[in-house]
């Protein structure tokens, strides 16, 4: 990354953050279930009071997550089926995720969050059948169990944003803006901000405890076991990498829960079927989920290398070791070698046109969305066709070379200086107003002026002609091409204007 593109240095604490609000139907659905005297009754007129929300909450009780004999055709029905806390959950599950989806920034694709927790709410509902653990908590808990982390990316979106353009992967972002943010803590998050809004104390502590460590000798609680796996198996569908979770998985479910063979097969191909049926009702994309084969696939390509031989694995890995630390250091060198050709100028050691164009999108996109200044500098030398008439073309190179090398020191390090072609050179100064680029192109005017190149026995005095432009917060938005066109006026302005001077544009 950029100096100047993230501070990781800033971190956010928990009481900083802007919290949302809960939905006004899921208050009511809360009011209703509290009360001693409510009835299921009071608690389906709610809910048919919201038409999508009767709707997705029909879809439910007649997905193959609920199988009846009976078509399910009203919310009484279905209070019937699901019984009064089951529903009650299922539809607080669905307001809260359709309210959340409106808080948050539009900019942000979040389905890969949605969807692992979709996954991991259906597999947990299964996972409880399967183990005989009654709990209709760890649904709506495993659903709502990265909702801290949610809230923390819609309040350092243009944090999260920047990362995700230097690294290009949704989840590697996520991590990144985790680890740059030590004081934040998604699961305490997640529990304040369902205990606010008053949900059950089951739910708010199975996402509160949902990553710990088992505290006691016996492991962790039935319904934390049931949220461990069920998020094993929903990182499994939606991880493009690494079959040694499928490995990790199969392997714990035999060990832990003699599940395997046959019935493991068969109960991932059940939480695969009713995850894509119950992402449908939540309007997710279930495409992005691997199937039942490629994980069992994964899985016995992983335990098929790890039943090796210890000795021939201490072999491979030596040799392995030995050919991986020559190839770095060969790669790393060409590596090197390879970048400076493509973006380093050969004469005087700078960045190149190549490279400017590439850097001055990125500060440009990064000011605009971040809403901080950027400008940038043109520059070029005054007379420099008489100096290589008069002198030759090895003295002009030197005075170029002069010249970058006292240019360096006028600017800072998140700075870009480059040799925009022939004697002209730019400097883009990100987080930087018209006022500070002013001063950083008289620097270089100043510093410039001063210098003398010695050619043969006489020392050659230079001068330069400078053009400024800046962005600021609260113009219109402006392109890379309307920025540099407006610097190199301003430039040839300082040009007509007779030289050694400065325009701003």
């Amino acid at each position: 990354m950029q100096n100047c593109s993230v501070d990781m240095k800033e971190s956010v604490s928990l009481d900083e953050l802007k919290l949302p609000s809960p939905p006004a139907v899921a208050m009511r659905i809360l009011q209703a279930v509290k009360k001693q005297d409510s009835s299921a009754q009071e608690l389906a007129h709610i809910i048919c009071s919201d038409p999508a929300l009767a709707v997705k909450t029909l879809q439910m009780a007649n997905s193959s997550m609920y199988p009846s004999r009976h078509k399910v055709s009203s919310i009484k029905k279905a209070i019937t089926l699901m019984g009064t806390r089951a529903l009650k959950n299922i539809a607080l599950s669905f307001i809260i995720f359709e309210g959340l989806k409106k808080e948050l920034p539009r900019e942000i694709d979040f389905t890969f969050i949605w969807r692992k927790s979709v996954i991991c709410a259906v597999a947990s509902e299964i996972f409880s059948t399967r183990l005989g653990v009654q709990s209709d908590e760890v649904f709506p808990g495993a659903l709502f169990q990265d909702i801290g982390t949610l809230i923390m990316i819609s309040n350092q979106s243009a944090l999260y944003l920047n990362i995700l353009d230097e690294l290009k992967d949704p989840e590697a972002a996520l991590d990144s803006l985790i680890m740059c943010q030590p004081a934040f803590d998604h699961k305490e998050l997640g529990y304040r901000i369902l205990k606010r809004w008053g949900l059950p104390e089951g739910i708010c502590s199975l996402v509160r405890g949902h990553h710990e460590k088992p505290s006691s000798p016996h492991g962790r609680t039935p319904q934390g076991e049931i949220l461990f796996l069920a998020n094993k198996l929903a990182s499994t569908f939606c991880d493009t990498k690494g079959p040694e979770k499928a490995s990790s998985l199969m392997t714990l479910l035999e060990h832990r829960h003699q599940i395997a063979g046959q019935e493991a097969e068969e109960l991932i191909e059940s939480i695969q079927q009713k995850s894509v049926e119950v992402l449908s009702f939540f309007e997710i994309d279930a495409r992005a989920m691997k199937s039942p084969s490629q994980i069992l696939q994964e899985a016995n390509m992983e335990l098929g290398r790890l039943n090796l031989s210890y000795q021939q694995l201490v072999m491979e890995l030596g040799r392995a070791k030995e050919d991986a630390q020559v190839l770095a250091e060969r790669l790393s060198q060409a590596n090197h070698h390879l970048r400076e050709m493509v973006y380093r100028d050969s004469l005087t050691g700078l960045y190149n046109h190549r490279y400017f164009q590439e850097i001055m999108d990125k500060e440009l996109s990064r000011a605009i969305r971040s809403q901080k200044p950027i400008s940038l500098i043109l520059f070029d030398l005054d007379h420099f066709k008489g100096i290589n008439d008069h002198y030759g073309h090895p003295a002009g190179d030197q005075v170029l070379t002069k010249i970058s090398s006292v240019t360096g020191l006028c600017v800072r390090k998140c700075d870009s200086l480059a040799r925009y072609g022939g004697e002209e050179f730019a400097v883009i100064l990100p987080e930087t107003d018209t006022k500070g680029a002013l001063k950083v192109a008289e620097r270089i005017r100043r510093c410039v002026e001063k210098m003398g190149v010695d050619i043969g026995h006489m020392t050659l005095k230079v001068t330069v002609s400078l053009g400024v432009t800046s962005w600021e917060p609260g113009r219109d938005q402006c392109s890379k091409s309307d920025i540099i066109s407006a610097t190199d006026q301003a430039l040839y302005q300082a040009k007509r204007s007779g030289r050694n001077r400065i325009c701003a544009a």
